[in-house]
């Protein structure tokens, strides 16, 4: 079946405030599986809050392919780092223009949109027959496709990007596109402010630059000895995201 035609994850209103509230508390890591879990070929993806306090350790949320050990992380902090853009702009300490309130709809749908993809490959997984290292995440590659040939993920993008391209594009298999090849989230969150904004992207980058001189560190806490560290995004760090 075309991409195109699966049913899309886009929200049809904004999330509301207690809806941004309940998804900034959950962060996602992954971890090479333990010999306790004897799986080879496959990885482990943890979940935590980072709202509690202390914060807990990470707990299992499933098991998932190793093939996807560069996709998955890059998807937490394309997510991640939308809740960021948003709380930064929200807050006032990124000044966009004059379209600050449409940006912020829009920063809005993009983290719940996401949101829903992460639900949805967790979902897909937890109801696979057989969930080994061959299995493929048809939700995930689709939104791999999405971000390497439209560069967006709103309906609207992708009616645009097929007035000008084969529908053929998203038949392609995106393990072909190779780890790196998923877009900066710079480059996203640059449109975004460009195309509301009323400015041009290079005023645009200039602005989410600047907003973004913030010192950061990466990798989570292993949760378990036999581990290797954990790939995603520093929970300490994420309490930059904000709290309602």
């Amino acid at each position: 079946m075309s991409i195109r035609r699966q049913e899309s994850l886009w929200p049809t209103r904004v999330p509301k405030d207690s809806t941004m509230h309940e998804i900034r508390q959950i962060v996602l890591c992954i971890y090479d599986c333990g010999p306790e879990e004897n799986a080879p070929g496959m990885i482990s993806v943890f979940h935590t809050n980072i709202y509690k306090r202390p914060i807990p350790e990470p707990e299992l949320l499933t098991l998932f392919p190793a093939s996807y050990e560069y996709h998955l992380p890059r998807l937490f902090t394309h997510f991640r780092m939308l809740l960021f853009a948003h709380d930064f702009i929200d807050s006032g300490r990124m000044l966009v223009g004059s379209n600050r309130d449409a940006i912020l709809k829009h920063l809005r749908c993009y983290v719940h949109y996401t949101n829903s993809v992460l639900d949805s490959i967790w979902d897909e997984a937890d109801s696979a027959d057989s969930l080994g290292p061959d299995w493929r995440s048809a939700v995930l590659d689709k939104w791999m496709v999405y971000d390497y040939y439209v560069g967006g993920h709103t309906p609207q993008d992708v009616e645009l990007f097929l007035t000008e391209h084969n529908e053929n594009a998203f038949e392609e298999d995106p393990m072909e596109f190779g780890a790196y090849h998923i877009s900066c989230i710079t480059e996203i969150v640059v449109i975004v402010i460009a195309r509301l904004g009323g400015v041009g992207r290079q005023h645009a980058k200039l602005v989410f630059k600047q907003g973004l001189l913030h010192p950061q560190r990466s990798v989570a806490r292993s949760p378990g000895s036999s581990r290797s560290g954990g790939r995603g995004v520093d929970p300490e760090i994420l309490g930059c995201c904000g709290r309602d």
